[in-house]
This record gives C-alpha cells, structure tokens and sequence, in this order.
C-alpha cells in the first residue's frame, strides 16, 4: 500500500514553514516516498526548483497552490482550496491563478474558478470544512457546491490528529452528503517533529508578536513528514484507509510532463526586413560611419560575428540591446564601456553596446559567443544609478507589461538576523538582543555554527541558559530561510510572448510586474534575462562631465576627448593617487600601482585583472619582469606575441584560448570549451585535454615536452585567468574617473561626493582629500548653495543637505524663492519671503550656524541673538508692510563668536568644520611625520596624528597618581586621547585647552568612539627645531646586532620627532637613513635609553 503528501507548504510561504526544496526533497527520498506535492499559499515561487529536483531522484512531482476561493467580490468568507496541476494545462491555470492574486490583486471568486477549474483537482482543506461545520450562514457552504458543480475532481480534505474525532466524523457525513470523496490533506509545514517551537516563532514573527518561552506546543498542532507505514497505519486503524487511497489516486491522475525552451523576444523591424537583415544592415552602415578607415581584418570579424549571431537565433536580441542604448546616449545618458566578455563583440562596438574596440585590444568574440557551447548571450548594461529607473521606464513602454518584468529574489534568515528576530519572539530587550548581535564576527558570509566555533563570547552566551540554549537552537533551524521578497538588484525580463504563460508574476515596487520564479528558474523555463545595473561610478563620471564646463558637445563627443595615454592620468595611477577611482580604490592595489610604476593603459589593465584572488601570487612576478629584474621565460618563443603583454604572464582567460589555438591548432571556440572544462577542475577532463593538447601540438610540428609543459602552463593559470574583455571595460572606466581627478580635481571630488552623500566615513575622507589637494571648501551659501555640493570657481560649496535638521522640503522652498524672486539680501528678507511653516528658530538656527549667511551683512552672533526678534516681527505683521516697518526689529551688532565656538557650531550641524580646522595650517608637518587623521585609525594600531585639545580632564589613578584624558579633535572628527601616569608626568604643565599637539599612541575603538593611549606628543614648533639636528648610530656589526636593532627601532617607534637617524655599519663601511617613522626627537630621554642598549659613544646628535 502506498500514501502521497497532498499538502506540503515550503519556506516559499513566507514565515509559515520551515521546509526548503532540497531538504523536502532529500528527506522524501530517504523516506522512500515516490510521489508528493508542492502546494505553497498563492504562491509558485519554489515549483520549477521543486519539479526539477524531485525528477533527478525519481520523484513524481505535483504541482498546486493553497488559495482561498469566494463567492463573490464582496464576500469577507472564503473556503481555502488546494489546487493540483493534472497536466501542462493545469499547470498553465495555475500560473494565471497565482498572478491573479500576487499581481492583480484579485480575489479568486468562483466566477474566475469556472475559468480555470478545468484540468485542476480540487482539495478543500480541512480547517474549512471544520468552518462549514461550524458556522451558522452558509456562504462557505455555498462555494462548496458551486466548486463541486465546476469541478471534475473534487475531494474533502480530512486529517485525524487524536482530538478531532467529532470533527473527522463529520466530514465523513459531509462526505456522503455530497458524494464528494475523503482524502487525507494534512497540511506539511516542517520535515522534523520536533520543529513546532520553530513554526510557532516564524508565526510570531511574521504577526510581529512575543511567545511565552516556557509554552509547550501539543503534537496535534502541527504536522511533519512522517514515514509512510506509519501514516497508514495511523488512518487505518482510525478507519480512514479510503482517504490514504485517494492520496495515490489522485498522483495517478497527474500526467505533468513539463519542457521549456528558449523563445527570445522580437524587435519589431522597419522597412520589411527581417531581424538578420535589419542587423546586417546597421551594422555595415556603422562600420562606414564609425571606421571609415577600417582594415580587412574588421570586415572578415563582421562577417564572422553575424554569421554566428544569426545562426544562433540571436539578431532580435542584439536589436533589443542596440534599441535600448540608442534610447539612453539620446536622453544624454552615460552608458559603461561594458562589461564581462560582450566587450569582445565588435557587433557590440559598432552598435554602441560597448565602447572598447575589440580589434584595437585583440578581444575575442568566441569567449563571448561561440557555436561550440549553446548559452543565450548576456550583454549586461551598466548605466548612472539615479538613471536606472528611466531605463527601466522606456522597455516597460516600448514592450508593455505583459511582457516586462524585473525578476524576484529573496532576503534569508542571515546569522545575526536569525538570532535577533528569535530573540526580539523570545521578549528580549534591545540591549539583550544587541548583545547577541555584537557576539558573532562580522566576516563576510558567516553562518551561526561557523560563529560558534570562532567566537567564545557567542558559546559563553549560548551556554548561560535553557532559554538561551533554545534560542540559538531555533535561529539555526530559521537561518536560511527565505524572510522577505526582494528585486534582483539588475535583472530584467523581456518575453516574446506574454509573460504569464511561462512565468507566474507578482506586484514589484513601482509600475513593473515582478516575477515569483527567481534568476536560475526564468532561465531554466527559457525567459531571456538582462542585466541593466545601475553603477555610481557612471553617476560620478555623468557629474565630472556636467561639472566641467571646457569640454563640450554629447556625452560620448565629451568622453571621446579623453585619451587613454594621457600623461597626466598615469601619473596618478603611478603614485598610487586612486582613492575614489573605480576598482582602484583598496591600499592594497594602491600599492601595487606604486611598485609597478604603469607607464600605459595595458599595465592597467593588467592590475585590474591581477588584483583578485589566485591570480595575485602573480603580481611581484609581473612587476619584476617589468622592470627587467627577473628574465621573461615564453616556454616557446611562438608565445612571445601573445603573452608579451603582460611580461610573459598569462593573465588573461583570452591568452589561454589563444596559446591553444597557436599551439594545438583548436578553433577559438573549441579553445574556449578547453578553458572552461580546466576551470571546472575535473581530473577526467583536464587530462583528456592535455591528451588532445599534446597531439594536436605535435601535429603542428612542436615536440611533446614543449607541448606538455605549456598545457601545464595554461593548466595553472585557466582556473584564475580574468576575462580581458572585462578588465578593459573596466579599466576604461577607472581611467575616465582618473583623467577628471588629474585634470578637474575640484569637480571630480564634488562629484564623488554627491554620491557619497549618505555614507559619511567615505564623504569625510574625501573631504580631506580634496583640502589635502589645496582645493578650497566653502561652507553653504544661501544665496549660491544648491541642495548638493557643487563647483564654484574651482571651490567646493558644501549644499543645504549637508546641514542636519534642514528638511528636504525646506531646501526644494528655499531654492524655489531664490529662483522666483532673486537673491536674499539679509535675514530679514529671508525670513519675511519663505513660508510662515518655516518661521522657526529650529529651522533657520542651523543655516546661521553652518554659515549660510556669512557672506551677507552680520556675522553669526549677531544673527543668533536678532533670530527671535526678527522673528517676532515677521509673524506679528502679517505681510501689512507699514506693520511691519513700525515694528522692523532693531539689531544689536555682537562680537563674532570665537573660532572654537564656531567650529563647535558648524560640527554639530554638519558633521565637519567649514571654516577650516586649527590644524589644518600643519598640513606640511602632518606630511612631513606620515600622522593620518583620526577617521583613519585602525583598531590596535599605533598611529601620529596632529591634534586640538578640546577639553582636559585631570584624575588621579587608585595608586593616587595623576593621569589624564583629552578630549581632541582633527579636521576629520574627534576622539579622546589617554595619558597614562608615566605620559602625563612628562606632559602635563603643556596640556592646554585648544593646544595642538603631534601625539603618537595606539588607537583603541570602544563605545563608539576611538581613544589614543598616548605614548608621546610635541608642539609643532618643536618638531621644526628637531629638524635641524641627525642622530647618527654606529653598529660594529649590524647582522651581529640584529637583535639590539630590533629594540632600538621599537624605541624609535613610540616617539615623534623629525630627527632623521642614520646608521653606520663599520662591518661593510655603510650608512643608510631609516624611515621617517623612525624619526626621533632630541629628548635626552629618548637618546640615553638608546646609549644604554648601544654605548654612549655609538649615538651621537649633531
């Protein structure tokens, strides 16, 4: 005897189940089940995945949805109906059903059921049925017989859990009633018995409510996946057999064979050609108008490309794409250079898709497309982030909402997540729920057993209580679990044909519907998928392009203008300048442009390339044969033309495919299958390769030694090998961002500070960058101010939204009667003009503060102490011009606020100090000693910095010994520096309020805020009177004294100064000056512990 699940609700029902497709499927596996259902409420998001799954381990998958079914539109009561697919048609009604509901948002009346009940069976679940019994009207007994009427196969869902009895029995006259047949419909929500404390906090979760953690669920509150001799047995003896029966019956039924295939969509032609003419002809006529010029080799690619292009089934696609690019660079849109291996397509290039000539950089098309692999083509598009959703506008336009959909994903149950979300069901307090968040490391993909293992203050958490215990216990069983719907960040689909018959849709966030089947499962089922990304580093470049002034014409005339050999430019990238630069930015590659020196736009491609991981252990090879200090070793010299770019370096995916077609004689396209199947490191494959490798090498006359140690060549590096195609897209782009930054600093960084507006650790580091660069800040204007930065004569104006308090509806009126009636002459008229809302002293104080009227009549203090008057004035004249003169308010000139106060002011409402900071005159020192700002301290580390005091605060210690801490501050934010007893002793009678100090200490991070535990601290002044002295240190032997060395450097280290030391070896009669770090002071201190590791007359000052 058999029995089938009917009812399985995955985790796809959001916050009701515990259940995930593989788990379902891998736990009916080992239960010996042949057959069960998918049957998630309103929703299809797991079925592709659960069909496919199920077919790979011999499962008969089928296919519903819960839904609940009523009268009519006006109807509160509804009967709650499992829906199963019998066929591909069922499966058909089932999508529109589920679209119906998520996307229309419509409730399913049976009107709609008639229209779609055919090729469906019918369950109705037993909570239902229960209600039936129960209730006094019969509206839900009424759809009971309509759905029997329009029905062919109808059952009565029924379930006995030991307490129900009264209940089942029931049914069972119901059942005979209606003459509509049992069958057992208990409703699966996890695979585990003992997962009912989990559903209950995924319940609560989801109602957003708390549960006692002392309840204790019966087992007849839920059910789990149970073997299936028991559930036999169970309904057996219960006298429910028929209804176990009917389970097999029903799978019986079902004939769902499913098969999908790719259908592209179709661009509509002009001029009665068909898609491969149309594109054949554009493509030509670009090819005259873009490279007049061009050579053969351009016109046998074209012919090759759109042989490969149209035979694949694939011109209405490149139609699409050249359609949608068209649209953007005639909005004035930037549009990315490209990205992945599309750039490789001069197809691509001549249709403005992307913008690197692939003859130019020797990119290949068949590692984009090649005959050899069936795969759709993916052209990902990149466009400005604030420019996406316009782009997203014209394809819902162009192609309509039948067949537009941006496509679903999921946000999961992630470790800290998990564990706050139970935590929070649990009732604990936020301060409890911070303490569990704060115990789990914040590495990139950590999971809560991974978390366990590495943190001892997460196991000493857990191990406290039973409750903490159970908490940790249910977050492991939530993590995972999908907790929200989501919009695949770049995703978009366009079908042929209307999108619901492949795919069932939902409500996104704006206009465009969302697919419910995820990225994997819209192509599985054949949908083509675009990637449109929004990029910030295409906002940057689009504000660089706006910003400058000099350069004219269209978007791609301006950026046309910029050589990628500018001279300038690689300055930059050689010093390591490339804070702000696209993929450039990490110190880590930063260093490598200083090492390598790049001296053309190959060698930075090639850093793009190699900067990742695998490939990195390449990068001191490359710069060494660089700069000629290690031999280029070619194996053959027949690689030399291909590999001699990157110093005999394979960097790229498209040199292995080369090398093999150079040496073994592959086509491009079978090259590139070779690639791939070595990157997939399967041993099977990778040595039948090396096998055909060798012959087809020794065919073409090269000796098998040679051709086994290149296959071994390419065998290391096509598993790490970068596609070029990318990396010169990308570098393009970095390249632009750099020519602006080396060229038009001013509006470069007001343009990467416009979007950097909400993350203030990037913005303040930008800031003192572009101070650092001598490029003037001024503080916001109301008369010039927009509500972002902006460039005013190659000045920086800080914009109204960087003043905290000013509401954005505030700025858009100010900007607004500034542009309607002119400038603002002084406060007075200000106030007077804008709206009486914002007639109020939290409003206008912070625009005194921040300094917008600084360059207007009165100075800040006068303007505070006038505010409440004026105000006064205003509102009791009531726009009556004679009221208002007779009580014009008179205003008191004050003395300016001091420097500190005002800096105070301009900190508290912006976050920085416009009116520039004390130590900002000691930038040349700040450079001189290698000090960062304190926005740049890294935790445990010793750092310099050059600081303000703010405030001392003296103490003594429990020993009775002073110490003390300052609160200080740099242009960048503030901290609080330690003193220590021993520090404060040698410092104290020079600690002054508003004192700037160079201090050196190591940077702790607590309580959100860093304190510098001090170790040494001098005046600038006297650092200009260190430099004037060297400290020479005489070693008889500096590889004997290795160790002395050591302590000397650790003593240097903690200590500021600009004493360069430089050490005599007598033993090979050497001197060498050490690194400014180890500069010291001429502190007798310092010198005579130095004396006493030594000798005296081994360290001399002079």
């Amino acid at each position: 005897m058999n029995y089938i699940p009917l009812n399985v609700i995955s985790s796809y029902s959001l916050l009701e189940s515990t259940i995930t497709v593989p788990k379902l499927i891998s736990r009916a596996k080992s239960l010996g089940y042949d057959s069960m259902a998918l049957t998630d409420k309103n929703v299809m998001h797991g079925a592709v995945e659960f069909y496919l799954k199920a077919k790979e381990q011999g499962i008969k998958p089928i296919l519903g949805i819960t839904v609940d079914i009523y009268e009519n539109d006006e109807s509160e009561t509804a009967l709650s109906v499992v829906l199963l697919a019998k066929n591909a048609e069922g499966y058909q009604n089932l999508l529109t059903i589920s679209s119906l509901i998520k996307y229309n948002q419509k409730k399913i009346t049976m009107d709609i059921m008639k229209s779609y009940s055919t090729q469906l069976i019918g369950i109705i679940n037993y909570e239902s049925l229960e209600n039936i019994l129960l209730e006094k009207e019969s509206s839900r007994k009424n759809i009971l017989i309509e759905l029997k009427q329009n029905f062919n196969d109808l059952f009565l869902g029924i379930y006995y859990n030991g307490s129900n009895q009264k209940v089942v029995d029931e049914i069972k006259q119901l059942s005979k009633n209606l003459n509509v047949s049992l069958v057992v419909n208990e409703p699966i929500r996890s695979l585990q018995e003992n997962d009912s404390l989990s559903l209950r906090v995924l319940e609560a979760i989801k109602n957003q409510t708390t549960i006692d953690s002392e309840i204790q669920l019966s087992d007849s509150s839920f059910y789990y996946l149970k073997e299936k001799a028991e559930q036999i047995e169970w309904y057996s003896k219960n006298n429910l057999l028929e209804a176990v029966t009917n389970t097999v019956k029903i799978s019986e039924s079902i004939q769902l064979e499913l098969s999908w295939k790719s259908v592209l969509p179709q661009y509509n032609t002009p001029q009665n050609l068909n898609s491969a003419e149309y594109l054949t002809k554009l493509v030509n006529d670009q090819l005259k108008n873009k490279l007049p010029d061009h050579s053969n080799e351009y016109e046998e690619r074209i012919e090759k490309e759109l042989g490969v292009i149209i035979k694949m089934g694939f011109a209405d696609y490149f139609l699409i794409v050249w359609d949608l690019m068209k649209y953007a660079h005639q909005s004035g849109i930037v549009t990315g250079a490209g990205r992945g291996s599309a750039a490789g397509s001069l197809v691509s290039y001549l249709l403005n898709i992307t913008d690197v000539d692939p003859v130019k950089y020797e990119l290949l098309f068949d590692r984009f497309l090649n005959e050899e692999r069936y795969t759709l083509p993916d052209i990902d598009l990149d466009f400005p982030d604030n420019k996406r959703d316009s782009i997203l506008h014209y394809v819902l336009n162009k192609y309509g909402k039948e067949h537009v959909a941006q496509i679903a994903t999921f946000g999961t149950f992630a470790a800290k997540m998990s564990l706050r979300d139970t935590g929070r069901v649990f009732g604990l307090s936020p301060n409890e729920l911070k303490r569990w968040s704060d115990t789990i490391p914040g590495s990139l993909g950590i999971t809560l057993n991974k978390a366990y293992k590495e943190s001892e203050e997460l196991r000493t958490l857990v191990n406290q209580s039973d409750l903490n215990k159970k908490i940790f216990k249910i977050a492991l069983n939530l993590e995972g679990l999908p907790r929200h719907v989501s919009t695949h960040a770049a995703g978009v689909v366009i079908s042929r044909e209307p999108l619901i018959q492949t795919a069932p849709l939902q409500e996104g966030n704006g206009s465009m519907p969302l697919t419910q089947y995820t990225m994997n499962d819209i192509e599985t089922v054949g949908l083509l998928k675009m990637d449109f990304l929004g990029l910030k580093n295409l906002t940057i470049l689009a504000d660089c392009l706006k910003n400058v002034s000099e350069l004219k014409g269209s978007v791609r005339d301006k950026l046309a203008t910029i050589s990628l050999n500018d001279e300038k430019t690689l300055e930059l990238f050689k010093s390591g300048d490339t804070n702000g630069i696209f993929q450039f930015e990490s110190s880590g590659i930063r260093n490598v442009l200083r090492k390598l020196q790049p001296s053309d736009f190959e060698d930075i491609v090639a850093v793009n390339a190699l900067y990742r991981p695998g490939p990195m252990e390449q990068i001191d090879v490359f710069i060494k044969r660089k700069h000629g200090s290690e031999k280029i070793d070619y194996i053959h010299e027949d690689l030399k033309n291909i590999l001699e770019v990157t110093n005999g370096v394979m960097v790229y995916q498209e040199q292995v495919m080369k090398v093999a077609s150079k040496i073994a004689g592959y086509s491009l396209a079978e090259a590139d299958v070779l690639r791939r199947a070595i990157s997939k490191k399967i041993k099977k494959e990778i040595d039948a390769g090396r096998k055909q490798f060798v012959v087809g090498a020794k065919h073409r006359g090269y000796s098998e030694d040679v051709a086994t140690r290149i296959y071994a060549h390419i065998e290391r590096f096509a598993d790490y090998g970068f596609n070029r195609s990318h990396a010169v897209s990308y570098s393009k782009l970095a390249f632009q961002l750099a020519y602006f930054k080396a060229h038009y600093p001013a509006a470069f960084f007001v343009s990467l500070m416009r979007a950097s507006t909400n993350n203030k650790e990037k913005l303040t580091k930008y800031l003192l960058e572009a101070k650092q660069r001598r490029i003037e800040l001024i503080h916001p204007d109301i008369n010039q101010s927009e509500e972002n930065f902006k460039v005013i004569d190659e000045r920086i104006c800080f914009g109204f939204n960087s003043i905290k308090g000013v509401r954005k509806d505030f700025i858009e009126h100010i900007l607004y009667e500034r542009k309607r009636q002119g400038k603002f002459k002084d406060l007075l008229s200000f106030i007077n003009r804008i709206d009486e809302r914002w007639r109020k002293e939290q409003s206008i104080t912070p625009l005194i503060y921040a300094g917008c009227f600084d360059r207007l009549e009165q100075n800040r203090h006068t303007l505070i102490d006038s505010l409440e008057s004026i105000l006064n004035s205003v509102n009791m004249s009531h726009g009556n011009i004679q009221l208002f003169e007779s009580l014009a308010p008179r205003i008191h000139h004050k003395e300016e606020y001091s420097i500190e106060e005002l800096l105070k002011q301009e900190f508290e409402v912006t976050g920085f100090y416009l009116s520039g900071h004390p130590t900002d005159k000691y930038m040349d020192t700040r450079n001189n000693n290698q000090a960062i700002y304190l926005s740049d301290s890294l935790n445990n580390k010793t750092h310099t910095y050059i600081v303000a005091i703010q405030e001392v605060k003296k103490i003594q210690t429990k020993r009775g010994e002073p110490m003390a801490f300052l609160e200080v501050t740099d242009a960048s934010k503030e901290a609080t520096c330690v003193l220590f007893p021993d520090v404060y002793r040698n410092y104290s009678k020079e600690l002054v309020k508003n004192g700037i100090f160079i201090v050196r200490g190591k940077a702790e991070f607590k309580k959100n805020k860093w304190n510098i535990l001090v170790s040494s601290m001098k005046s600038p002044e006297q650092l200009k009177m260190d430099n004037e002295h060297q400290l020479y240190l005489r070693f008889e032997d500096l590889k004997q004294q290795a160790n002395l060395f050591s302590e000397i450097l650790k003593i240097l280290e903690r200590e500021i100064g600009t004493v360069e030391v430089i050490v005599y070896d007598q033993a090979t009669d050497r001197k060498e000056k050490l690194k400014p770090k180890y500069n010291s002071n001429k502190e007798t201190t310092n010198i005579k512990k130095i004396e006493d590791i030594l000798g005296e007359n081994n360290v001399i000052l002079k």
